[in-house]
């Protein structure tokens, strides 16, 4: 998440919060005091911020379907102008590792990789690009269409929804 900062001219305000303790040392390490803990599930992370810009990078696979609604109406309330959302899709990881695992050993695989020992990413929760592409063109059931949504990279999809068009 705080990898961004990277991308954000200088004069560009930037903060943010992680679930993962290690990964906000780490953003802090080399970035300032911008990152802190929170989870996005958690309505007091969002207590008092207001951003022109949320963004939301590898999030929501974490807290699986229940809870994206809820998030979404937290960001929703944070952000002034637009809200971003990226994440990943499974494909590649399908189509690579099962060829040679069986689907047992692809799924203890994955959620292997994915067990950072905070977030609840599985291998059933892997979207496939047509599923994760529809669900941003729906908004999750919560956000109107997005204003553009488009494959970055091998595995991202990117979403961006205009505040305003917001229901």
């Amino acid at each position: 998440s705080a990898l961004l900062r990277d991308y954000l001219p200088d004069e560009i305000g930037y903060f943010g919060f992680d679930i993962n303790e290690r990964f906000v040392r780490h953003a802090n390490d080399k970035f300032g005091s911008m990152v802190w803990v929170g989870d996005v599930r958690d309505p007091e992370a969002y207590r008092g911020l207001e951003s022109d810009v949320v963004v939301l990078v590898d999030a929501l696979h974490h807290v699986g379907e229940v809870d994206t609604q809820s998030v979404l109406g937290h960001v929703v309330n944070a952000a002034k102008k637009k809200i971003i959302i990226c994440e990943p899709f499974g494909d590649q990881y399908f189509s690579m590792v099962e060829r040679w695992l069986p689907r047992r050993l692809a799924r203890w695989f994955y959620n292997w990789i994915e067990s950072d020992g905070v977030g609840e990413s599985t291998y059933d929760r892997i979207k496939t690009k047509g599923e994760l592409s529809d669900l941003l063109e729906k908004g999750f059931g919560v956000l109107d269409r997005p204003t553009s949504c488009e494959q970055v990279g091998q595995e991202d999809l990117i979403a961006v929804y205009h505040v305003y068009f917001l229901t």
